[in-house]
């Protein structure tokens, strides 16, 4: 019932989303993807990475140092769990690092639209990504 409730949510907060384009088949998992946004404000380094891998890992990188721990899905469920453990770098610029590193913890769900995929909590998007392109 959690789960079909979240996914309720999901589509009715995307649906006027700004951001929202055609649904497409970008895979969750396998996929390299950038923070664009962060808690409602944009973000320009293309340094916060994360990838969700088939077998359960999740790995990326922060502002400059990088991550790894695990992750469950069910439908559109997702839960990273609170063991990711980081490199400790000193990262000079602009770092947010330490939030994104919270909010991929605080994720409860996510939706994939277009090459977009949105992270979210209690129906509210806590960050936006995109499908990381090395340019």
């Amino acid at each position: 019932m959690k789960t079909l409730l979240i996914a309720l949510l999901t589509l009715s907060l995307t649906a006027c989303c700004g951001c929202r384009k055609n649904r497409s088949t970008v895979p969750f998992r396998g996929t390299e993807w950038h923070l664009t946004q962060l808690n409602g404000t944009s973000v320009e380094s293309e340094n916060y990475r994360v990838t969700f891998a088939d077998d359960g890992r999740v790995a990326g990188i922060g502002a400059c140092n990088r991550f790894t721990g695990t992750f469950t899905t069910a439908d559109m469920s997702l839960d990273v769990t609170d063991d990711l453990v980081s490199t400790r770098m000193m990262c000079l610029g602009e770092n947010r690092e330490t939030e994104f590193l919270q909010m991929l913890r605080d994720v409860d769900a996510y939706t994939i639209d277009g090459d977009k995929l949105m992270l979210i909590r209690n129906g509210d998007v806590l960050g936006i990504m995109e499908v990381f392109v090395e340019k």
